[in-house]
């Protein structure tokens, strides 16, 4: 089961990150329309009422953001495609572990799901960042440790770590 859901997950992550190179070469390709436009309205003199101008140097500015953002994270999913499997019955949580929580108040079991480096966390495939607030508790835990969370919607919840693989 946990070796099906690292593969799910992976491979649900690489479609979704996929599309950041995609994003990517389309921003870059704004950014040079709006260079140009830049440029063309240079051309026409007094600068200070020229909204053309003011509204490419903003642009080119909005998209030099998002390209370094969707790199980033472009960055961090390469980085992380990189770590390889754990040895089998790993005693610390660490990224790439899956786990399974329970909660300590009901015994019910809480949720499974596999660690990943910041920003890369989704929870609708399985994924937890470890900036989060369960990942942060989480990471670095053993077998039967406790953690207490803090959450906007269902206040304190503590969960017992039930296994890593």
């Amino acid at each position: 089961m946990d070796g099906k859901l690292r593969k799910k997950i992976l491979e649900d992550m690489a479609v979704k990150f996929d599309k950041l190179g995609e994003e990517i070469a389309q921003a870059q390709n704004e950014k040079e329309e709006n260079t140009q436009k830049k440029n063309s309205c240079q051309q026409e003199g007094d600068l200070r009422e020229n909204a053309g101008y003011h509204a490419a140097i903003e642009a080119i500015q909005r998209l030099e953001v998002k390209i370094q953002k969707t790199s980033n994270k472009r960055d961090n999913w390469e980085k992380f495609k990189t770590i390889g499997e754990q040895p089998k019955g790993s005693q610390v949580v660490k990224i790439g572990s899956i786990v399974k929580v329970k909660t300590v108040e009901s015994g019910l079991e809480g949720a499974t799901f596999m660690l990943v480096p910041a920003k890369l966390g989704q929870a609708d495939i399985g994924s937890v960042s470890i900036e989060s607030g369960v990942g942060k508790g989480v990471l670095g835990k053993k077998v039967g440790d406790r953690v207490t969370i803090r959450t906007a919607g269902y206040g304190v919840i503590v969960y017992e770590v039930v296994t890593i693989n």
